[in-house]
């Protein structure tokens, strides 16, 4: 059984099951808009500096880490794994800017899923970190109690 596109604006060349991916979601008018009738462009700018922003400072307390020796214990390096992972995020979000919009038809299956599946491993494991974090606040509170 063949899916059929709505009649409408579509995309001159591409990936067809992206094409029924963001047909099925909603979502296919939005990535065939063109971004200077609005203000995207300035959106994407702006959260590409923020990106840039999260990157730069996740990289500057990785190396005041690892600079410092005296950062190198069990509870620094547990903010060490939350900056790595941030700052990962931080990437993967800028790439998947990056590779959004039109150019998003243009991606292969696979860059597709490693696009989208990357931005979701690097949030599972900056929450995941984060919960390492409790539990050894949490650790650390249970041995100081009287």
């Amino acid at each position: 059984m063949a899916t059929v596109l709505p009649p409408g604006p579509q995309p001159a060349s591409g990936n067809e099951t992206l094409q029924v991916h963001y047909n099925y979601v909603g979502k296919l008018e939005g990535r065939l808009k063109d971004p200077s009738k609005g203000g995207s462009t300035l959106t994407t700018i702006l959260f590409l500096v923020v990106c840039s922003f999260i990157v730069l400072e996740n990289l500057m307390v990785l190396i005041a880490i690892w600079k410092n020796n005296k950062f190198h214990n069990r509870m620094y390096f547990f903010i060490g794994n939350l900056a790595l992972c941030d700052l990962l995020a931080g990437i993967a979000y800028e790439v998947n800017i990056l590779m959004s919009g039109k150019k998003t038809f243009s991606l292969s299956l696979t860059v597709w899923f490693i696009r989208e599946g990357s931005m979701f491993v690097a949030l599972g494991a900056s929450t995941c970190s984060l919960l390492a974090i409790a539990i050894e606040r949490h650790l650390t509170m249970i041995k100081m109690w009287p």
